[in-house]
Protein backbone atom coordinates (compact mmCIF):
# COMPACT_ATOMS: atom_id res chain seq x y z
CA UNK A 1 0.00 0.00 0.00
CA UNK A 2 1.27 2.92 -0.85
CA UNK A 3 1.69 6.06 2.46
CA UNK A 4 -1.06 8.29 1.90
CA UNK A 5 -1.11 12.13 3.36
CA UNK A 6 -4.17 11.60 4.93
CA UNK A 7 -3.45 8.85 6.99
CA UNK A 8 -2.67 10.23 10.08
CA UNK A 9 -3.11 6.88 12.79
CA UNK A 10 -4.61 3.69 12.89
CA UNK A 11 -5.03 0.65 15.92
CA UNK A 12 -2.54 -2.07 14.78
CA UNK A 13 -2.19 -5.43 16.86
CA UNK A 14 0.93 -6.02 17.26
CA UNK A 15 2.70 -9.36 17.66
CA UNK A 16 6.43 -9.83 19.49
CA UNK A 17 8.36 -12.40 19.55
CA UNK A 18 11.73 -14.10 21.05
CA UNK A 19 13.57 -17.50 21.41
CA UNK A 20 16.37 -17.95 23.24
CA UNK A 21 18.18 -21.71 22.92
CA UNK A 22 19.39 -22.32 26.53
CA UNK A 23 21.44 -25.91 27.66
CA UNK A 24 18.14 -26.57 29.79
CA UNK A 25 15.62 -25.74 27.43
CA UNK A 26 14.58 -23.22 25.21
CA UNK A 27 13.12 -19.58 26.79
CA UNK A 28 10.11 -18.36 24.63
CA UNK A 29 8.54 -14.51 24.92
CA UNK A 30 5.31 -13.31 23.24
CA UNK A 31 3.87 -10.67 23.42
CA UNK A 32 0.32 -9.63 22.08
CA UNK A 33 -1.34 -6.32 22.44
CA UNK A 34 -3.11 -3.40 20.27
CA UNK A 35 -1.44 -0.07 19.46
CA UNK A 36 -2.43 3.04 18.61
CA UNK A 37 0.11 4.50 16.36
CA UNK A 38 0.23 7.80 14.98
CA UNK A 39 1.93 8.99 11.55
CA UNK A 40 2.96 12.36 10.23
CA UNK A 41 4.43 13.08 7.18
CA UNK A 42 6.92 16.34 6.04
CA UNK A 43 8.25 16.72 3.17
CA UNK A 44 10.35 13.57 2.48
CA UNK A 45 9.78 12.39 6.19
CA UNK A 46 7.62 10.07 7.96
CA UNK A 47 7.53 9.99 11.66
CA UNK A 48 5.49 7.17 13.72
CA UNK A 49 5.39 6.83 17.30
CA UNK A 50 3.00 4.03 19.06
CA UNK A 51 1.82 2.99 22.22
CA UNK A 52 0.01 -0.26 23.33
CA UNK A 53 -0.62 -2.75 26.17
CA UNK A 54 -1.59 -6.44 26.64
CA UNK A 55 -0.52 -10.13 27.14
CA UNK A 56 3.06 -10.91 27.68
CA UNK A 57 3.45 -14.65 27.94
CA UNK A 58 7.17 -15.97 29.04
CA UNK A 59 7.66 -19.93 28.56
CA UNK A 60 11.04 -22.13 29.77
CA UNK A 61 10.58 -26.08 29.71
CA UNK A 62 9.41 -26.51 33.45
CA UNK A 63 8.02 -23.00 33.73
CA UNK A 64 5.50 -20.68 32.21
CA UNK A 65 3.59 -17.79 33.47
CA UNK A 66 1.46 -15.00 31.68
CA UNK A 67 1.41 -10.87 32.97
CA UNK A 68 0.80 -7.48 31.42
CA UNK A 69 3.27 -5.61 29.10
CA UNK A 70 3.05 -2.41 27.65
CA UNK A 71 5.23 -1.19 24.90
CA UNK A 72 6.34 2.10 23.00
CA UNK A 73 7.35 2.79 19.88
CA UNK A 74 9.09 5.36 17.50
CA UNK A 75 10.69 5.61 14.24
CA UNK A 76 11.59 7.62 11.46
CA UNK A 77 11.56 7.10 7.90
CA UNK A 78 13.01 9.15 4.82
CA UNK A 79 11.30 8.38 1.34
CA UNK A 80 13.71 7.75 -1.37
CA UNK A 81 10.41 8.07 -3.64
CA UNK A 82 6.51 7.50 -3.99
CA UNK A 83 7.34 3.77 -3.31
CA UNK A 84 10.36 3.20 -1.34
CA UNK A 85 11.42 4.57 2.23
CA UNK A 86 14.72 4.09 4.23
CA UNK A 87 13.65 4.36 8.37
CA UNK A 88 14.97 3.20 11.74
CA UNK A 89 13.02 2.61 14.89
CA UNK A 90 13.43 1.88 18.52
CA UNK A 91 10.86 0.04 20.36
CA UNK A 92 10.83 -0.98 24.48
CA UNK A 93 8.61 -4.04 25.83
CA UNK A 94 8.37 -3.86 28.96
CA UNK A 95 6.57 -6.70 31.57
CA UNK A 96 5.14 -7.12 34.61
CA UNK A 97 5.24 -11.09 35.70
CA UNK A 98 3.85 -12.92 39.21
CA UNK A 99 6.77 -13.89 41.76
CA UNK A 100 8.28 -16.81 40.92
CA UNK A 101 8.19 -19.33 43.79
CA UNK A 102 11.35 -19.94 45.14
CA UNK A 103 12.46 -16.59 44.66
CA UNK A 104 12.98 -14.07 47.43
CA UNK A 105 12.08 -10.51 46.11
CA UNK A 106 12.52 -7.11 48.15
CA UNK A 107 9.40 -5.19 49.50
CA UNK A 108 10.58 -2.57 46.63
CA UNK A 109 11.20 -5.33 43.65
CA UNK A 110 8.79 -6.52 41.07
CA UNK A 111 8.97 -9.27 38.33
CA UNK A 112 9.60 -8.83 34.76
CA UNK A 113 11.18 -8.47 31.89
CA UNK A 114 12.10 -5.38 29.58
CA UNK A 115 13.22 -5.77 25.84
CA UNK A 116 14.78 -2.81 23.64
CA UNK A 117 14.88 -2.94 19.98
CA UNK A 118 16.82 -0.77 17.23
CA UNK A 119 15.73 -1.81 13.57
CA UNK A 120 16.78 -0.22 10.35
CA UNK A 121 15.26 -1.26 6.94
CA UNK A 122 14.39 -0.29 3.56
CA UNK A 123 10.36 -0.70 3.06
CA UNK A 124 8.52 -0.67 -0.62
CA UNK A 125 5.10 0.64 -0.50
CA UNK A 126 2.83 -0.66 -3.56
Amino acid sequence: MRYDDDDKGDIFVLTSGFKAELPGGDMVLSYLAPEVALRTKFDKWILKCGVGMGLFLYNEPYYSTAGFGAHVTMGLEYMLSSHVGLGVSASSIASNLPKRDGVELKKDEKSGINRVNVLGGLRFYF
